[in-house]
């Protein structure tokens, strides 16, 4: 039921309860024989009229919290029925057509003073987003990415305005080490291999405009080859996992990340 009939119902409810409770104060305050009424035959009329409009309406208020209740049962339901998911995986296949975001590689700290290597060959993994939910989903972002070794930024990127139930989207993170930066450190595991998470977070609307947050957590293996020189892709990243963080969480549009922060959104081209 829409909410304006809820209220609507309310009002009515309310005015006879009011009305109701004015006859009785009238009669309590004996005002029919101050203005020369038969107050008997007035009396009686008055508890008649009074016990019809209250029991009317305690009737109407009951069946309102039985409508109310059974409205927002069904709305609870259907929310249920339509509730988009998304299923994260790995892709072998590297396309250079698909949308990307970039992160800087930071073992063991971040360098923000020296120089991209913006090779050919930059380390780069391929993830899919898929609705596997039983209807489309609307305006999909993806962001809030943690990590110990890669930083993007800490922004967000709109990536489809609709994605049907079965269809996927593909995206390409690419991982970007400095010129110099290995001779900025020294540790026994710079050439080791290392797994850490990258953790993210994605967010979309169902059929029924309401919003949701779902997280994920890519476990990447990465090693730094010997060997190479300052020039030379030196990095090597591969997937070796992925988890489902959370389930989709009902979140508020006035709590979405780039509501309160504008300046941190991505519009891809």
């Amino acid at each position: 039921m829409p909410q304006n009939r809820i209220n609507n119902f309310i009002k009515i409810g309310g005015l006879i309860l009011v009305i109701s409770f004015l006859l009785l104060v009238l009669d309590i305050v004996n005002l029919p024989t101050k203005l020369g009424f038969n107050i008997k035959t007035l009396n009686v009329e008055i508890w008649n009229i009074y016990a019809t409009l209250l029991g009317s309406g305690l009737t109407l208020y009951g069946v309102l919290i039985t409508i109310n209740s059974q409205y927002e049962s069904q709305i609870e339901d259907t929310k249920r029925i339509v509730k988009p998911m998304i299923d994260v995986s790995s892709v072998d296949e590297y396309n250079y057509k698909n949308k990307y975001i970039q992160f800087d590689f930071i073992f063991p700290k971040a360098y923000p003073n020296l120089p991209r290597k913006n090779n050919v060959d930059t380390p780069n993994v391929t993830i899919s987003l898929e609705n596997i939910g039983t209807r489309e989903l609307y305006n999909l972002y993806i962001g809030n990415f943690e990590a110990t070794y890669f930083d993007d930024g800490g922004y967000y990127y709109q990536l489809n305005p609709i994605l049907y139930s079965d269809h996927q989207v593909q995206l390409n993170l690419n991982f970007y080490e400095k010129i110099g930066y290995l001779k900025e450190f020294n540790q026994e595991d710079e050439f080791h291999l290392l797994i850490s998470p990258i953790k993210f977070s994605t967010y979309f609307q169902d059929c029924l405009n309401n919003w949701y947050e779902q997280s994920f957590e890519l476990r990447i293996s990465h090693q730094v080859q010997e060997d190479k020189s300052e020039e030379e892709t030196s990095l090597t990243v591969r997937i070796e996992r992925v988890e489902i963080y959370s389930a989709p969480k009902e979140i508020s549009p006035d709590l979405l990340p780039w509501v309160t922060n504008p300046s941190k959104l991505v519009h891809f081209l």
